[in-house]
């Protein structure tokens, strides 16, 4: 046997491993998406690093642009496999996925089967080839790859069954919706407030463009970029070691000053019961639609240890700023 027979086989039982992980860890319940886990080889869409961290359950960073910011990864798995099931895709869809890098596609591909049909298209020129060229090598030739601006889908292959976005998004695009087939469904990760979550959305009236949440989870994704770039504001709060970030139209939001850390804490009860098994996310949702000035306060451990702040969940905690200058 030669060495590449060998490392294919290696990668393969590292795949099987990964796809054992999410179905152990409740991250997959449909067998026909623990299938196309276990048929995609994910390697093949990460040629830059080793195959181990392939396919450990995480994201894999591919790109940054010139000021550092990450434009373009492949997703962590358990999240993607929570939006494919959100999709709830079926033989013979019609689907567009914005935001590209090939292996999302590719799973698309084997949900959706030999009578589907899949487009992906991604702003990015270098991130379109390498989507190329995964699909190529991974054996998903019959994937369109498209560059273009994902605020306007793809009018040439619509109508679609499913629209599948893999960038943050702060709103629905109206193209997405003029190109949904009656009864379709978008899957996107939409930035509430500094919070996002991915959200499925049934048509329910195309001629208002009328929608309906099916279900919704916590989530994690790379900025939508062109037309349709809506971006976070950040502000330091000690240093590098405590933030709070607004989104970019909250632009009547004023935050305190750096010292408000120094002053003395106190503690309110704020009247609010949750069910035990309620998320503790929900509550935060709550508080972003209800509160003026809510953002979230992002923390470094390191900001823990010095006392700054107490412990905070990892994608951050609810805030208010608001006159006079204080941080609730």
């Amino acid at each position: 046997m030669g060495a590449a027979s060998n490392n294919s086989r290696y990668a393969g039982r590292l795949r099987a491993g990964l796809a054992d992980l999410l179905v152990s860890q409740g991250a997959i319940h449909d067998p026909r998406v623990e299938a196309a886990f276990r048929a995609v080889p994910r390697h093949l869409f990460v040629p830059k690093v080793p195959v181990e961290v392939a396919y450990t359950d995480d994201v894999v960073l591919m790109k940054r642009n010139e000021v550092g910011v990450a434009v373009s990864s492949v997703s962590q798995p358990t999240v993607v496999a929570l939006m494919l099931e959100q999709a709830d895709l079926q033989p013979g869809h019609r689907v567009l996925e914005i935001g590209s890098g090939g292996y999302n596609a590719a799973l698309l591909c084997e949900l959706v089967g030999p009578t589907g049909e899949v487009t992906t298209i991604d702003i990015d020129q270098d991130v379109a080839d390498r989507a190329r060229r995964g699909l190529d090598a991974a054996g998903y030739p019959g994937v369109r790859v498209v560059r273009a601006d994902g605020a306007f889908g793809y009018p040439e292959g619509a109508p679609y069954d499913r629209i599948v976005v893999t960038v943050t998004a702060w709103d629905l695009a109206p193209a997405w919706a003029e190109q949904l087939a009656p009864g379709g469904r978008i899957v996107v990760p939409l930035r509430l407030r500094s919070q996002t979550r991915s959200i499925a959305f049934d048509l329910i009236d195309a001629g208002s463009n009328c929608f309906e949440s099916r279900s919704m989870a916590v989530c994690g994704f790379v900025n939508m970029q062109g037309v349709g770039a809506n971006y976070e504001r950040y502000v330091a709060l000690h240093g590098d070691l405590v933030s709070l970030s607004f989104d970019e139209n909250q632009v009547g939001e004023q935050p305190p000053p750096e010292r408000v850390l120094a002053e003395p804490r106190s503690t309110a009860w704020s009247g609010v019961l949750m069910n035990r098994e309620e998320p503790l996310s929900d509550l935060d949702l709550w508080l972003a639609s209800t509160l003026p000035g809510y953002c979230v306060l992002s923390a470094e451990p390191r900001a823990q240890k010095k006392g700054l702040v107490t412990p905070a969940p990892r994608w951050g905690a609810s805030a208010i700023a608001s006159a006079p200058h204080s941080l609730t």
